[in-house]
């Protein structure tokens, strides 16, 4: 989703020499008032959406009030919609799903009134990718179906290859490949037809994921790295960047580590090139699984410790949008007492207007005149003085927005310092103790004369302990990225989970749940969805099943797991828990990582049941 804010003066951003020259322009189009208002207005809006909604949302918020005042007080009622589209944005920026949804049901009224088809495509566009985040699919698909009706009504190629992709995507979150291929399909034809080279590449990477996941793997793989190579070609740094990080993950699922870290490699040092810190952390997190296939646990753990110091943390994130929720509030209210103040004072003006005008109206036409000479002076001066007024209080917010930035930012440095000690902590008196131990059974065995059972026994231990300092450095690095809140619940999620899956290759999976009516602890809650998540996968990948049951029983002291298919089964024996296949290694270790157990019950053409026990 597209988020931004802005602040009412110029506020120092880290941007191109062109970006910055294009904002300035934009700044000085809104201070211009020779220019026409709508034109004012639109610079306004473009400088809002251009360089603030995403970075910094609540110096937006202040600076769609100015846009909001400017709209109403020059009477523009076609860009009154825009107003509650930034808000919608806004909201949606800082976390506030529902208030984000209400201004653009707003929005969508008054485009609606004023037949602005544009505006109607936008808002529905953003409704049903704040639906998609929610996992609501079905309200998503109705809005990304009523955009492209009304792209095609108006003939607007840009915005039906746009909607056809969003539509795409929605069935692609639901594993449901077949009815997304053809939407990529389309959006590929029109953007070729219009010459839009970057929305045919976006179209063919999502076609060529689903080429990938849904068994197609030659044809995904040449459609990849085609995608690659014109990126490449026509500049689109951070589209080949997303090509690689796919191809790396698919060279690991195929066992090809060498290839895997080649391409996570490439990825990676494009991605530190372009300052794209999301990409980064999934290099990392690639060029980790790579390594440490191989073996090579050296290499990995550097990567994987990359990985957990590359990006700011949940809490952080969290935080940072709470102090923009306090501060839009702060405006909110500070804007309210003006309006009130400024409303009473125009009745005020207008009271002693009406007034003199009684007064004088029988007098002579000579005086009237004169009287109506002087209030026209009179208004042009209070217009002079308001606007004097309102730069000023422009000066005054940019002043607190700076200062806010500040503690902003104070508050994120201290809380990654923060973070920064806790895990240098952890690392000094666990991982430290167990490497000290050994160090010390290392110099043992280099120093001491002792037979070869006891070099051996040395061995063994030294082994052991090397063991358990890598398993709980990768402890760390889970607990680390485990900053997820789940907001219904796990059945619920499981509930949902089981219908977006159901309709793959004709199978149908239904829920059978006891004594889950009230919810647990949510990091467990989290982990035990993304257990059921891997299985359900599996089944959809591996069984060619047509039913499948997942059952979730609470026994107050575990919680017991059972997902059963009636698909072609297999040999338990042949597919060991250190294997990788059919993600049975990623589910175990989850389970032992949770203190729990796992029983796989197979047999070729009786379908596969997977029993899990977790305590609680």
């Amino acid at each position: 989703m597209n988020k931004l804010i802005l602040n009412l003066l110029m506020v120092s951003l880290t941007i191109s020499s062109f970006g910055q020259e294009e904002k300035t322009n934009l700044y000085k189009q809104w201070n211009n008032d020779k220019l026409a208002d709508t034109t004012r207005a639109d610079a306004l809006n473009k400088l809002i959406h251009k360089y603030y909604i995403q970075t910094k949302p609540d110096s937006a918020y202040i600076l769609n009030k100015s846009l909001e005042i400017f709209v109403l007080n020059n009477k523009l009622k076609k860009r009154e919609g825009d107003i509650f589209l930034i808000n919608g944005l806004i909201e949606s920026m800082i976390g506030t799903q529902d208030q984000s949804i209400i201004n653009y049901n707003k929005a969508l009224d008054i485009y609606n009134k004023y037949n602005d088809k544009i505006g109607l495509i936008t808002t529905k566009i953003n409704l049903g990718r704040t639906y998609k985040s929610n996992w609501d699919i079905e309200t998503a698909l109705e809005y990304f179906e009523s955009s492209l009706e009304i792209s095609k009504s108006i003939k607007d190629s840009i915005q039906i290859s746009t909607s056809l992709t969003n539509i795409g995507n929605a069935y692609f979150m639901v594993y449901k490949f077949q009815k997304a291929i053809p939407y990529f399909e389309k959006s590929i034809s029109i953007s070729d037809k219009i010459g839009d080279k970057r929305g045919s590449l976006i179209s063919k990477g999502n076609l060529a994921n689903i080429f990938l996941k849904s068994k197609k793997v030659d044809e995904g793989l040449e459609l990849i790295t085609n995608v690659i190579s014109e990126a490449e070609n026509e500049g689109f740094i951070d589209i080949k960047i997303t090509g690689l990080q796919i191809l790396a993950g698919q060279y690991i699922t195929f066992k090809d580590y060498k290839r895997a870290i080649k391409y996570g490699n490439e990825c990676l040092e494009l991605a530190l090139e372009e300052n794209d810190k999301i990409s980064e952390k999934n290099c990392y997190m690639l060029l980790y699984k790579a390594y440490e296939n191989l073996g090579d646990y050296k290499m990995a753990n550097s990567y994987l410790l990359k990985n957990m110091t590359s990006f700011e943390s949940y809490e952080d994130i969290k935080a940072r949008q709470k102090l923009q929720r306090l501060e839009i509030s702060r405006v909110r209210s500070e804007d309210s007492l003006i309006n009130v103040a400024n409303t009473y004072k125009r009745e005020l003006t207008y009271q002693k207007e009406k007034t003199n005008l009684t007064l004088f109206w029988g007098v002579l036409l000579t005086a009237i005149s004169l009287i109506g000479f002087l209030i026209y002076k009179n208004i042009k001066r209070k217009h002079r003085k308001a606007e004097h007024e309102r730069q000023k209080e422009i000066d005054e917010k940019e002043k607190i927005l700076k200062n806010l930035e500040l503690s902003t930012i104070d508050a994120m440095i201290r809380g990654q310092e923060k973070e920064r000690q806790k895990l240098a902590s952890d690392l000094h008196d666990s991982v430290g103790a167990t490497l000290s131990a050994a160090k010390l059974q290392f110099e043992h065995l280099i120093k001491d004369e002792i037979d070869a059972k006891m070099r051996e026994e040395l061995i063994k231990k030294t082994s052991t302990l090397l063991e358990d300092a890598y398993v709980e450095i990768r402890s760390m690095a889970h607990l680390k990225n485990s900053g997820v809140i789940a907001k219904n619940g796990l059945l619920p999620a499981v509930i949902k989970l089981a219908e977006n899956a159901s309709g793959a290759n004709s199978l149908k999976f239904e829920v059978q749940s006891h004594g889950l009516e009230e919810r647990i602890d949510n990091s467990l809650e989290i982990s035990i969805f993304r257990i059921i998540q891997e299985l359900v996968t599996n089944v959809i990948k591996h069984a060619n099943a047509t039913k499948g049951i997942i059952h979730l029983t609470n026994h107050e002291e575990s919680i017991n797991i059972m997902v059963e298919d009636n698909g072609k089964g297999f040999n338990p024996n042949q597919v060991t828990k250190t294997k990788a296949g059919m993600g049975i290694s990623s589910i175990d270790k989850r389970v032992e990582h949770l203190d729990g157990k796992m029983t796989i019950e197979s047999e070729k053409l009786k379908g596969t049941t997977v029993i899990i026990d977790i305590p609680l």
